[in-house]
């Protein structure tokens, strides 16, 4: 047991538990096919126990999103990235994704079920939580605006995660089709897209 796992109340760590075996019950059923019964005995808990630390299914399901979400884990290293060009920058920001995505498989259940069985109800919330963090990110990225023709950070962040999330969704859509492109196409296809365009431009001699 860890220093950190020993300053950890007993009511936190069962606490903990709970999100983990939600967690794990949710990407594998989805939200409306796990029960409250089956958290409690994936966590080893009987089914009374786990209404004193969560008062629903639903509250448990925001508790998943807040600790496990990929944006949750990586908004915070941004302000890391250490890169001195807007390339570099959004190159080392979109490998700290896929290290999330590639390292837990579930992730991309999760993202599915919160955009279509929560209808992204937490997102705004999660997004006024994450903003502070993603600020210092766009304010120096902008900082290099001589290289942009999007001036408008805002714009350039949806675009951003619109291109991960279509990423992420076309991959595991496409598995096993004729369109599955497999590791030849990764992330970084996508990305030289989304920095460069998909037409190559020429001079037209006149």
């Amino acid at each position: 047991m860890s220093g950190q796992d020993l300053t950890i109340s007993t009511g936190e760590r069962t606490r903990l538990a709970l999100i983990d075996a939600a967690y794990t019950l949710f990407v594998r059923q989805g939200y409306h096919g796990t029960s409250m019964r089956q958290i409690a005995q994936e966590a080893g808990l009987a089914l009374g126990g786990i209404y004193n630390h969560f008062a629903n299914k639903e509250e448990i399901f925001k508790a998943v999103v807040f600790t496990n979400h990929p944006f949750v884990k990586v908004v915070p290293q941004l302000t890391a990235v250490s890169a001195t060009s807007v390339e570099m920058m959004l190159r080392e920001a979109v490998q700290l994704v896929d290290n999330e995505m590639q390292n837990d498989r579930g992730i991309f259940n999760l993202l599915f079920i919160e955009l279509i069985e929560m209808k992204s109800k937490h997102v705004p919330e999660m997004a006024g939580i994450l903003m502070p963090s993603v600020l210092p990110f766009l304010q120096k990225l902008m900082g290099y605006s001589d290289q942009l023709r999007v001036k408008d950070p805002m714009v350039i962040l949806r675009m951003f995660i619109g291109t991960l999330l279509s990423y992420y969704l076309m991959g595991q859509m496409l598995t096993g089709t004729m369109l599955d492109t497999g590791a030849s196409h990764s992330v970084d296809a996508y990305m030289d897209i989304f920095l460069n365009g998909l037409l190559t431009y020429q001079e037209i001699e006149s």
